[in-house]
C-alpha cells in the first residue's frame, strides 16, 4: 500500500492509544517520553515478534487451561501486578 493520507490519520487515531504501530510494508512507528523510551518499547516490540515466528513456527499458540490461567492471575495479584485489559489485542 502506497503512503497516503489516509494511512497518516489511521496512524493519528490507532497511536493515540498503543505506543507501537506496525505498517505492513512500511515499519514501526513507535511513540515514548524521548528517544531512550520509544528504544526500549521498539525492543519489546521485536522480542515479541520473534516469540509470535517462533510459536507460528511450532504449530501456533495453544490456550492455556482455565485452572493455570487462574492461578497466573492468582500471583499477579500477590505480586502487586494489575490485571490485564481484555479488550487488549495479544494475539500474534
Amino acid at each position: 500500500m502506497p503512503t497516503s493520507e489516509q494511512l497518516g490519520e489511521n496512524v493519528a487515531v490507532v497511536i493515540k492509544k498503543h505506543d507501537c504501530v506496525v505498517l505492513p510494508y512500511h515499519g514501526v512507528i513507535v511513540a515514548g517520553r524521548d528517544m531512550w523510551d520509544a528504544y526500549a518499547k521498539l525492543e519489546v516490540m521485536e522480542q515479541a515478534a520473534e516469540i509470535c515466528c517462533l510459536v507460528e513456527s511450532m504449530g501456533g499458540e495453544k490456550p492455556l487451561a482455565t485452572k493455570h490461567v487462574e492461578d497466573i492471575m492468582t500471583l499477579r495479584s500477590a505480586w502487586g501486578l494489575s490485571v490485564p485489559d481484555e479488550k487488549a489485542n495479544t494475539t500474534c
